[in-house]
């Protein structure tokens, strides 16, 4: 939908001295009318929390990932907190992540007591290796939380194997690749819980998207 393909913005300095990569100028220009009919339509409700046009998001949102349902939170980093303490992690746990994110990723672990096990990135996609999960899973593993960097997913097939053989839950932190896709399947659906975000620099309101 093209509201959505606005929102998917650039994960690139647009403001940079050598000039955009993408220019988002242009893409509001193309979508302006539709963008404030919309805009007035919330402020002229004042549901800013909540509400029909809330709900609305949440909807084209699960539809758009592939998920059965999508939350909105306040930020990408609550989606991901909501996402731990909905697996009941907290002191004493682990989770498997990778060290090459945005701080966020492991300060929601760390903010429950739980200690983040750092796992080295592949040298050319910058995701997650996933040959290095195995070895990093203790007994106090209690989920895993591959990060899909720069609009391209880790490789999932074999975390999700993994995941199958363990027991052991995945989290996929998508804030970096909302609309990216893994052998078809779209980021934020492959795992128990996916959190996805919109903000200007990063591609991508925040949402923790869950299939049951």
């Amino acid at each position: 939908m093209a509201t959505a393909d606005f929102l998917l913005g650039s994960t690139y300095n647009f403001h940079s001295n050598e000039g955009p990569s993408l220019n988002l100028q242009a893409q509001y220009v193309s979508l302006r009318d539709e963008v404030r009919q919309v805009i007035d339509r919330v402020f002229e409700s004042q549901h800013f929390v909540l509400g029909a046009h809330g709900r609305a998001l949440e909807t084209a949102i699960a539809d758009y990932s592939q998920t059965k349902h999508a939350i909105g939170c306040a930020s990408g980093s609550d989606a991901l907190l909501l996402a731990l303490m909905a697996l009941d992690i907290g002191r004493g746990d682990e989770v498997i992540t990778t060290p090459f994110t945005f701080f966020a990723t492991g300060a929601a672990i760390a903010r429950l007591g739980a200690k983040p096990v750092f796992v080295d990135s592949d040298p050319h996609s910058y995701n997650i290796d996933a040959t290095k999960i195995q070895s990093a899973i203790t007994s106090h593993t209690k989920a895993i939380l591959p990060v899909h960097l720069y609009g391209q997913c880790a490789d999932m097939d074999p975390l999700l194997e993994i995941s199958r053989s363990s027991g052991i839950p995945i989290i996929e932190d998508a804030a970096q690749a909302i609309g990216a896709e893994d052998r078809g399947r779209r980021a934020g659906s492959m795992g128990l819980v996916g959190t996805l975000v919109f903000i200007q620099r990063r591609i991508s309101v925040a949402l923790a998207t869950v299939e049951c």
